[in-house]
């Protein structure tokens, strides 16, 4: 599902059924030790009507990569 930029409130809605492409990340390891990444998003809902978008919660996802000898 995709916001519809030409929704009438400005609001996404109805959303629109898209396929998809998704980010990706690439790295070559250099040296031993551990790496931290951080991913910060926006975690929306619907209404109870469903017609609008909610905030639900700003979230972060931390990974960290260890290389060991």
């Amino acid at each position: 599902m995709q916001a519809n930029p030409d929704s009438a409130n400005h609001d996404g809605l109805p959303a629109l059924h898209v396929n998809a492409s998704f980010q990706s990340l690439e790295s070559k390891i250099l040296a031993y030790g551990t790496e931290h990444i951080l991913f910060d998003f926006a975690l929306y809902t619907l209404s109870e009507s469903g017609q609008k978008h909610v905030l639900f919660s700003y979230c972060r996802c931390g990974v960290a990569i260890t290389v060991d000898e």
